[in-house]
Formats: C-alpha cells, sequence, structure tokens
C-alpha cells in the first residue's frame, strides 16, 4: 500500500479524534452550536476519507487529484484537532472565578441588629445580667460599646439600671421567667455620660430541652422622649385640674348632647347643687323655660361651626 493510502487512513483517524473532542466540549460550551459544526465538519471529512479508501483499495495507484484531496483534507484535520486541543469553552475558566475569594457579605441576621433602634441582647439570668451579646445599639443607648458589656467584662448591665428600679424590674423579669412567658418593663438607667434614660425592655427566656433556664434574649430601646411627653402631659392634665377646681368662677364642661361631664367647686355652690346631682342632668335642666329654645338654637349654631363661642345672660 503506497503513501497516499497511509496518508488517507492517517486523515480518517485525525478526523475521528476532531469528532470525538468536539463532542466533549460541546458538553461544557454554553452554546453548544459551534462545537456540533466541527463535529459534523469532521465527520464529513472523515466520510470522505472512507469513500476514498474504499474506491481506490483495487487500484495500484489514485489519480493525481485524490492524491492532492488526501493531503489537504490532512492538513485540515491536523489544523482542527490543534485546536481543538487549544481551545476550551469560556464555561472551563469559570469555576476558577467562583471560587475566587469573595468580601464577606453581610448575612440578613446581622443587617437586622445593625438597623435595630436599641440594643438586642442575651445575658444570662444572674444578679449582674452578665451579658454574652450585646449589638450595636448599646452604644448610643448606653454610652457604652458592645465589648463593654460583654467580653472585657468592665460594666454589668445591671449595674446601670436606676438604683429605684432595679428590684422591681427583678421582681417582673423573675415572675415572666418562671411562667415561661415574655417580659415587658420599663425602668430607668444611667449611661456612661451619668445621664438618666427611660428604656423599654421587652425578652424571653431561652430554655433547654429539660426546661433549664439558659439566658434571657431581647431588645432594649431607648423611650426618654416618650416619656417626657407623657410626663409633660400629665403636669398639664394636673395643672388645667388645679385652676378648674380652685377657680372663683363657675366652670363646667358639657359635652354634645348636654350633659354635664365636669363640675368644679364653684359652680356647684353658685347653683346650689352636690357634684353628683350636676353630673346626673342635662345643661336643659338649669335653664329658664323661657330661654330654652334660644339656648338650644345657639348651640345648635355653635356646634354646627356656624360660631367660635356661645355666650347667654339672662337677669
Amino acid at each position: 500500500m503506497d503513501a497516499p493510502f497511509i496518508l488517507a487512513g492517517v486523515t480518517t483517524a485525525v478526523q475521528a479524534g476532531v469528532v470525538v473532542r468536539a463532542l466533549i466540549l460541546m458538553r461544557s460550551a454554553p452554546s453548544r452550536l459551534p462545537w456540533i459544526a466541527i463535529a459534523l465538519a469532521g465527520g464529513l471529512f472523515g466520510a470522505r476519507q472512507v469513500m476514498l479508501l474504499s474506491t481506490h483499495l483495487s487500484t495500484s495507484a489514485p489519480p493525481p487529484a485524490d492524491r492532492i484531496a488526501v493531503t489537504v483534507d490532512l492538513l485540515v484535520a491536523c489544523v482542527l484537532f490543534a485546536g481543538l486541543f487549544l481551545l476550551r469553552p469560556q464555561t472551563q475558566e469559570r469555576p476558577a472565578s467562583r471560587t475566587a475569594p469573595h468580601p464577606p457579605r453581610r448575612t440578613s441576621s446581622a443587617s437586622l441588629m445593625i438597623s435595630l433602634p436599641g440594643m438586642a441582647y442575651r445575658c444570662r439570668n444572674d444578679r449582674k445580667n452578665s451579658m454574652e451579646f450585646a449589638s450595636r445599639g448599646s452604644k448610643s443607648l448606653t454610652g457604652y460599646a458592645p465589648e463593654d458589656l460583654t467580653k472585657s467584662g468592665r460594666v454589668a448591665y445591671a449595674d446601670l439600671i436606676h438604683e429605684d428600679d432595679i428590684d422591681a424590674v427583678r421582681g417582673r423579669i423573675d415572675k415572666a421567667l418562671a411562667n415561661h412567658k415574655p417580659y415587658s418593663v420599663f425602668y430607668r438607667i444611667h449611661t456612661a455620660e451619668d445621664a438618666v434614660r427611660w428604656v423599654w425592655d421587652q425578652g424571653r427566656g431561652v430554655f433547654s430541652d429539660g426546661d433549664e433556664l439558659l439566658a434571657c434574649e431581647g431588645l432594649v430601646t431607648d423611650i426618654t422622649d416618650r416619656k417626657q411627653a407623657e410626663d409633660a402631659l400629665r403636669e398639664s392634665e394636673q395643672r388645667f385640674a388645679s385652676a378648674f377646681d380652685d377657680a372663683p368662677i363657675g366652670i363646667a364642661i358639657v359635652a354634645t348632647d348636654g350633659r354635664f361631664q365636669q363640675v368644679n367647686r364653684a359652680w356647684c355652690v353658685i347653683l346650689g347643687y352636690r357634684e353628683q346631682e350636676m353630673l346626673a342632668m342635662r345643661f336643659a335642666d338649669i335653664t329658664h323655660v323661657d330661654d330654652r329654645a334660644d339656648g338650644e338654637e345657639r348651640v345648635r349654631k355653635a356646634l354646627s361651626g356656624a360660631g367660635d363661642s356661645l355666650s347667654m345672660s339672662r337677669t
């Protein structure tokens, strides 16, 4: 068998390698179409060589044209074969990028801890409320960093609770824990700047399967502004009550249906009724019969917004 037939056989083998390599690469490629085309081209070239071999096996020497074709096919096959081993699908590079180190991302729970309006905590139920964990909110709430309350033990949280509130706080929390219920307590704390703040402590006990208390977990929030607003409102109400009761003139608060809701001492003295008697009456009951119709009309206009005030007199 002469050189052209050997070349044809080698070309066929190389084209078979092209087809196999293309099929292997196709499995991991993002787009399979180019590799399918290469495999088909290799298959067609291989089939061409098989046909040339079968056609000229009985001939002693193939035509010069076939010799040229075999040589060209072998060169093409070698180029394809080498190219397939040099080229790799892009997806083979991706695992390296996926395994490349990335900066750590904050978990959703960590983000939640940072955004909480207060100090989330986990502590032991001992006399010092020894902190096992305190969120970053401890700094803005107490003036102490989380590590001051936990790792270093520089400050015990129980020592921050106002001395007038500590016993009541412990009593309410212990009672809730004994009943396996959440607790909610209001108390004052001393901050690192020696300021006094009102806080709202909401938490629950963490128990083992054997019903052993392991820790307390909760959230402490600053309610100083709300407490100050409540105190200011209470003081305002007390001042109003004092001015109302001690006024030298008769003052009454009347509902829209005419019933007396509140009367002061001077009102009762002027009309000669006791306070409880007045609260069971309507304004019409103390109005002269000749003035009731006019009085009811004036009240109706005042309630409808037709007038800013209501004034009636009788001599």
